[in-house]
């Protein structure tokens, strides 16, 4: 990457290749956010569910998650900084687009 250009690029390369692009360039500024606000709904689906590793949680259950359980919010800090540490977002994300799990 790296070239300062706009490219059209699909789901699954942007969340392999995330760390690697600077920003999004749709026709108009809203549509950036509107895009990114779908980007992030779709991290925040992934890894409610999933883990860094791609482990599902064994206390997500019925797609409910209880805001008082400590384990769960534990759980789910933890996966937030190792994605971060990481610098990428884990294979999980293009299981989950493309029904591999």
């Amino acid at each position: 990457m790296g070239t300062n250009r706009e490219q059209t690029i699909s789901l699954i390369d942007l969340f392999e290749h995330a760390q690697d692009y600077r920003q999004l360039a749709g026709e108009m500024r809203s549509q950036d956010f509107a895009i990114l606000r779908l980007l992030l709904a779709i991290l925040t689906t992934v890894y409610t569910r999933f883990d860094a590793t791609g482990q599902p949680y064994l206390w997500f259950k019925n797609g409910v998650i209880d805001k008082e359980d400590d384990e769960a919010n534990d759980d789910l800090m933890a996966t937030w900084q190792t994605l971060y540490q990481a610098g990428h977002f884990s294979d999980i994300v293009v299981d989950y687009l493309q029904k591999k799990y």
